[in-house]
């Protein structure tokens, strides 16, 4: 295992006065963290290329002061253990693994996967899967800052802005009306949570079937083909997919043209 430190970053030299981008360069400083190499060459064998310490960093969302540990894992994983009524699996990419460490922000580990995918003209491109995020519960708020989740999905867009083959982030959003408890009086949030970042899916047949009930309150939700296109209804909408929504998989389009970075940035107030 090889270990390194992160150097400097001219990035963090240019920091906007804007109050919440400052937040993200300051809870999101690439240059403090430490990156633990399993294989010398686990990135290569993962994705095909070398990564540099704050490219690793940056790509798995560190939090400042962050320990990340990075490693090939070759076989597809199947994870059961998110339980709902349509009986969905997650299904875990292989790839190169980047497990984050940190007790100041994160109870456990959070834990990325840069994964290779066929893109146009049979080109390998790469895609990332956010497959924990254990953010404690009051670390955002003795920072003085909200909506932690969305800052780490900035630290990422910005990270993979520099190469165009990083195409998109991609996670299980858990919860909903059809999800079991996620502990014992504790739901899963995620569903709500990530389409405020930018994420977004076709709104499951579990939500869909209850559109009948909803005939005029929120107004045109049976046009309703994408969740993005159910929170755009404004507050009624908001409430309905919180209160009848089921989360599934959703996607983070990185491409500069697409919906996910304007919505990202709408929600943090500062260009992603």
């Amino acid at each position: 295992m090889s270990i390194s430190t992160a150097k400097t970053s001219s990035e963090m030299t240019n920091v906007s006065p804007n109050t919440a981008e400052t937040a993200l360069h300051v809870h999101f400083n690439l240059s403090s963290g430490t990156v633990c190499r399993v294989t010398p060459t686990c990135d290569i064998d993962a994705i095909g290329f070398t990564l540099t310490d704050e490219e690793i960093i940056g790509l798995s969302g560190a939090p400042t002061g962050s320990v990340v540990t990075a490693y090939f894992e070759p076989e597809p994983a199947i994870d059961a253990s998110k339980i709902n009524d349509g009986n969905k699996v997650e299904e875990v990419p292989p790839g190169l693994y980047l497990k984050v460490l940190n007790p100041d922000y994160i109870g456990t580990y959070n834990q990325v996967i840069l994964y290779p995918i066929e893109a146009d003209n049979d080109r390998i491109a790469v895609g990332i899967y956010i497959k924990l995020v254990d953010f404690l519960p009051k670390a955002a708020d003795k920072k003085s800052f909200t909506g932690i989740g969305g800052y780490m999905v900035a630290a990422i867009a910005r990270a993979a802005r520099p190469n165009p083959d990083i195409l998109e982030i991609r996670l299980q959003a858990a919860g909903g009306r059809s999800w079991n408890d996620r502990t014992e009086g504790g739901r899963w949030y995620g569903y709500a949570a990530w389409p405020k970042y930018g994420f977004d899916m076709p709104v499951h047949q579990l939500t869909t079937s209850m559109y009948p009930f909803f005939k005029y309150e929120p107004p045109k939700l049976a046009a309703c083909v994408y969740v993005s296109e159910v929170l755009a209804l404004g507050k009624s909408g908001a409430e309905f997919w919180k209160t009848v929504g089921d989360g599934w998989d959703m996607t983070f389009n990185l491409d500069p043209g697409g919906k996910s970075l304007p919505a990202l940035s709408s929600y943090l107030k500062f260009e992603v």
